[in-house]
């Protein structure tokens, strides 16, 4: 079974906040968490693209908590070190990204 095609997700709400915030250091490890203006439907949610430098990293996002505006995104796997990654999707204006950077190591 193919994943979902980010292109056939519902637009997402706007963007309150993240962690990171945009042009931040994250660890390889790291998850994503977004806060968005208004709860997020489940067809928004295979709506996300992560690119960290030339390469595509699958990525899934999950509500958190009882409102619906919270997103955690994982990433299939740690991200590449010394990196800069751009998170995508639909956003009710059209698209909209998140770029970030990746720390040189990770720490020990």
């Amino acid at each position: 079974m193919d994943p979902p095609d980010p292109v056939d997700a519902e637009p997402l709400p706007p963007l309150e906040g993240s962690e990171p915030a945009d042009g931040e250091l994250v660890v390889p490890t790291a998850w994503l968490r977004l806060v968005f203006a208004d709860p997020v439907v489940d067809e928004s949610l295979p709506g996300f693209a992560l690119r960290c430098d030339d390469e595509e990293i699958a990525v899934s996002a999950h509500p958190l908590g009882d409102d619906g505006r919270v997103l955690i995104l994982n990433p299939g796997d740690e991200l590449p070190t010394s990196s800069t990654c751009d998170l995508s999707w639909e956003g009710p204006d059209g698209p909209t990204s998140l770029v970030f950077d990746v720390t040189p190591s990770r720490p020990i």
